[in-house]
């Protein structure tokens, strides 16, 4: 008898090692979709989009400059701080869903000092995304709270808003709306709703 149990478990381990391992995977290994037009990256969880945000600010080719579309309505209300998206450069298609209850919370207490703050620091933001300079469309942020202690009052530009802090040239913004959303930035030079 424990010859036949022994057989049927090293049949079942021989079963499980064929079987591919993006069923074992769970989503935080990847997205569905290989980023482009025609298969863009999906998201479905709350995961999936801090991952995505995640990959994007570690500069991740594979995940940069991308497509990506919302499969669901995504509610953010386990995530304690959205990691703003420091520079966006592809397709987010919002695919007429809805992302709740983001909050980003910035207890940095940057200064901001106009034209002799270090590169990069000059463009202070807060937002879900700091600088589009890409596409994000048909999408809805309901529930948004953004707050920031940042300091913008000595001429340095800052901004905090619930979409995009900064809209680069050439990049594109439509059919977003945000509702029943707070932004908190007393000390900022400029305060938006979406851009």
């Amino acid at each position: 008898m424990s010859k036949r149990i022994i057989s049927l478990i090293m049949a079942l381990i021989m079963l499980l090692s064929l079987c591919p391992l993006q069923v074992l995977a769970t989503g935080s290994e990847g997205l569905q979709g290989d980023g482009t037009e025609t298969s863009p990256y999906e998201i479905s969880t709350a995961d999936e989009l801090v991952f995505a945000a995640e990959r994007m600010n570690a500069n991740d080719e594979t995940y940069t400059g991308k497509h990506y579309i919302l499969m669901e309505d995504i509610d953010l209300e386990d995530v304690d701080s959205f990691p703003v998206i420091a520079s966006f450069t592809g397709d987010f298609d919002g695919n007429s869903k809805t992302i709740k209850n983001m909050k980003i919370v910035d207890e940095s207490g940057y200064t901001v000092e106009g034209n002799s703050t270090p590169l990069g620091k000059a463009g202070y933001g807060v937002a879900f995304v700091h600088k589009n300079s890409g596409s994000i469309h048909d999408v809805t942020f309901e529930k948004a709270s953004v707050s920031t202690n940042a300091d913008g009052s000595a001429n340095g530009y800052s901004g905090a808003a619930v979409v995009a802090v900064e809209n680069l040239n050439g990049s594109v913004i439509e059919r977003v709306s945000v509702k029943d959303s707070i932004v908190n930035a007393p000390k900022m030079t400029k305060v938006a709703g979406i851009v």
